[in-house]
C-alpha cells in the first residue's frame, strides 16, 4: 500500500492511499509522475496531477524484484536484484519500453548517477556503468570487490559514500571514496560500524547512517577523518532516510507495539539534528514530492 501524506501535517495521517500488488521496494517521481517498484516484479507508473485521485498510467513487468528507481529525463534505470540494471524509455509513460540490460556481478541494490555514469551498489562492490553506452557495454570499473554485500551509497562533490556488510564479520563498513577519476576510484577512509546498516544520506557536512534502530551522525567535513558526533535511538529499526531541504524523514519497520514509524528531524544545522516529530504506526520508506 502506498500512502500519501502532507509532509507539513504528517501527524494527521494519510490524505489518500493507493493499493498496489506486492511490497513496495522503491518510489521515485518526476513532475506529476510517480514510479513504484514492488517485490513481485511490478513497476507502476501513476499520474498525480490530482493528488487525491491518482491515475494509473501503466504497468511494466521487470521480471525480478526492482530495488531502486533512478530517473534521467525520459529514461528510468531500475536496479533488478538478480539481473543488474534495466534501462526503460518513459517518453510515453502509458507505454514504457525496455531499452537495455546491463548485468552486474551481484544482486543490484541502490544506484545513483554522476554525469554520464551510474554507480550501482551490488553484492560484489560498487559498479560503474556508462549511460551513453549502456546498450553496448557493461561494467567499466569497480569499487572494492572485497568480501561483503554492498547495500547503499550516496554521491556528493566527487565522493561516494558507501556501506557494505561483511558475511563473516559483526561489523559493517562505511567507506568514503574519491571518484574524481571514475575509472580509478580511491578509498579515502574506511570506518567500521556494528552491523546492520540499511541506508546512508548526505546533507552539507554530515553523513546520516541508519543502523538497526539508530541514526548515526558523522562529521565528514574532513573525509579522511570522519567523526561520529551523535547517535539517535528509536524504538524500531530504521530502513530509510530521505532528505528534503532542511528536514530528514526516517522510515521505520512496522512493529506490533504501534511505535511511531516516521520520524522527522530538523537538519538546518546538519551536525546538530533535532527531532521534531515521531508519528504514524504504518512503517516503510519515505519519498518527498
Amino acid at each position: 500500500m502506498f500512502r500519501i501524506m502532507d509532509k507539513n501535517r504528517i501527524d494527521q495521517g494519510p490524505m489518500h492511499t493507493v493499493e498496489v500488488q506486492g511490497e513496495i521496494q522503491s518510489i521515485n517521481f518526476q513532475d506529476e509522475l510517480v514510479f513504484i517498484a514492488t517485490s513481485n516484479s511490478n513497476l507502476y507508473i501513476y499520474d498525480f496531477t490530482n493528488i487525491m485521485h491518482p491515475v494509473k498510467l501503466s504497468f511494466y513487468d521487470t521480471k525480478n524484484i526492482g530495488d531502486y528507481i533512478m530517473i534521467q529525463n525520459n529514461t528510468i534505470y531500475v536496479s533488478i536484484r538478480f539481473n543488474g540494471v534495466e534501462k526503460i524509455d518513459i517518453s510515453q509513460p502509458e507505454k514504457p519500453v525496455h531499452k537495455a540490460y546491463v548485468r552486474t556481478p551481484g544482486a543490484a541494490r541502490k544506484l545513483l548517477a554522476d554525469q554520464d555514469f551510474i554507480y550501482v551498489a551490488d553484492h560484489y562492490g560498487v559498479q560503474l556503468i556508462d549511460t551513453s553506452k549502456i546498450s553496448s557495454s557493461g561494467v567499466l570499473s569497480q569499487i572494492n570487490e572485497q568480501d561483503g554485500k554492498f547495500f547503499s551509497l550516496e554521491i556528493k562533490d566527487k565522493k561516494a559514500y558507501i556501506n557494505d556488510r561483511f558475511d563473516s564479520s559483526s561489523n559493517d563498513r562505511f567507506q568514503i571514496v574519491d571518484i574524481s577519476d571514475p575509472f580509478q576510484p580511491t578509498i579515502i577512509r574506511t570506518t567500521y560500524i556494528q552491523r546492520n546498516i540499511y541506508d546512508i544520506a548526505i546533507h552539507d557536512s554530515a553523513a546520516y547512517i541508519a543502523r538497526e534502530n539508530e541514526m548515526h551522525v558523522f562529521d565528514i567535513s574532513q573525509p579522511n577523518h570522519p567523526e561520529l558526533i551523535k547517535i539517535f535511538t528509536f524504538k524500531s529499526r530504521i530502513y530509510d532516510i530521505t532528505i528534503d531541504n532542511d528536514l530528514a524523514y526516517l522510515g521505520s519497520a512496522i512493529n506490533s507495539d504501534k511505535n511511531p514509524t516516521v520520524h522527522i528531524l530538523d537538519i538546518h544545522d546538519s551536525l546538530s539534528p533535532k527531532l521534531l516529530l515521531s508519528a504514524l504506526p504504518y512503517g516503510g520508506s519515505c519519498s518527498c514530492l
